[in-house]
């Protein structure tokens, strides 16, 4: 059974991944004509599952709570999305994507406390460090101390950070309210935006994370090893789902 439920692997990832004339070429010299009728079931379901795949209807490799994510960020932030993806020329696959990497779809996100963001924002401040990110000591003096571990927080579906708030010259209110995917979008456009015109999604995703490129040799640098591989799996996902829903 075991060997069944890996030939079955193999053959619909081989028809997802390689020519249709190919594969039945393949199939052939696999199966002997005895169970030739394995194979055309195979082959049968390995269609399938490529025609569900490409019209958003399976996600390949999701678990049932996965998928109820994606539903739920389609359902939570559609209108949204596609409003934001429009003004900002930013694609709204990479969006939904980045919704499902940060809030898992939810509508009522926490904000999340990054103590050693704060520690670096207090050191600034105080001016035992020269900056962080370009601010300086300056743009920090107004802010009281309790301001100062809010604009250490991240906020939104986006988790966009508070401090960002400096660079987008808006309040931090903003960031913690209805205008906080606005704003998001708007820092995503102009942080690396020429990234995302490019289609370079994996670089994009790392920035998002880690305010860095993905490394040209050796591992992730975002605090989720996965983080990246699994942004560019939910963004094949939500534009095989978006192409449809627009056809």
């Amino acid at each position: 059974m075991a060997k069944y439920f890996k030939l079955l692997k193999y053959a619909i990832i081989g028809l997802i991944k390689l020519p249709f004339k190919i594969v039945i070429r393949l199939l052939k010299i696999i199966f002997n004509k005895k169970v030739i009728i394995t194979s055309v079931l195979l082959l049968a379901l390995g269609v399938l599952v490529k025609f569900l795949y490409s019209k958003g209807k399976l996600y390949l490799g999701s678990s049932s709570q996965e998928r109820i994510a994606i539903n739920s960020t389609l359902a939570n932030y559609k209108e949204d999305v596609l409003f934001l993806s429009k003004k900002f020329d930013v694609p709204s696959s990479y969006l939904f994507a980045l919704i499902m990497l940060e809030a898992s779809g939810r509508k009522k996100v926490p904000s999340r406390y990054e103590k050693h963001i704060y520690e670096k924002l207090r050191k600034v401040k105080n001016g035992s460090m020269k900056s962080f990110e370009n601010i300086k000591t300056k743009d920090l003096q107004k802010f009281s101390d309790k301001t100062i571990k809010k604009l250490a927080c991240s906020y939104g579906p986006f988790q966009i950070m508070g401090y960002k708030s400096i660079f987008l010259k808006t309040s931090l209110s903003d960031l913690e309210g209805d205008k906080n995917m606005y704003y998001a979008v708007k820092w995503i456009k102009l942080t690396y935006g020429k990234y995302l015109d490019n289609k370079n999604y994996k670089d994009a995703f790392h920035i998002h994370n880690s305010g860095r490129r993905h490394p040209k040799f050796g591992r992730s640098r975002t605090h989720d090893p996965n983080y990246v591989t699994n942004g560019l799996r939910y963004e094949r996902i939500f534009r095989n789902m978006i192409k449809v829903k627009t056809q």
